[in-house]
């Protein structure tokens, strides 16, 4: 018996066209600014984006964020100094949406 899957996918495992952009960031005095490229708002929908924090080291602290302003936002940590690692997903407007089929 032979066993036929149809995987419909926009993008790295996902059931949208998405788009991600990742890197790490220090806090100095407590806060730090991440910067996406130039085009992001014209490569995403509106409020879509989804981010992630990750404090890096042995000792761990909190993160929070601001909202996207244009192509930036503000990192904000429960410390002074340290490091940490984001990630930035969103729904990508320049193409029309993903049809997902289904079995038929």
């Amino acid at each position: 018996m032979i066993l036929k899957i149809k995987i419909t996918h926009g993008c790295l495992e996902g059931p949208e066209h998405g788009v991600y952009y990742r890197g790490n960031g220090t806090l100095v005095n407590g806060t730090a600014t991440i910067t996406l490229p130039t085009y992001y708002n014209a490569l995403t929908m509106n409020n879509t984006y989804t981010v992630m924090l990750t404090s890096k080291g042995n000792t761990t602290f909190d993160l929070s964020y601001d909202s996207f302003n244009e192509t930036a936002f503000i990192v904000y940590g429960s410390v002074q100094t340290g490091e940490f690692d984001w990630l930035v997903q969103a729904t990508r407007g320049d193409v029309d949406p993903l049809e997902v089929e289904t079995d038929k």
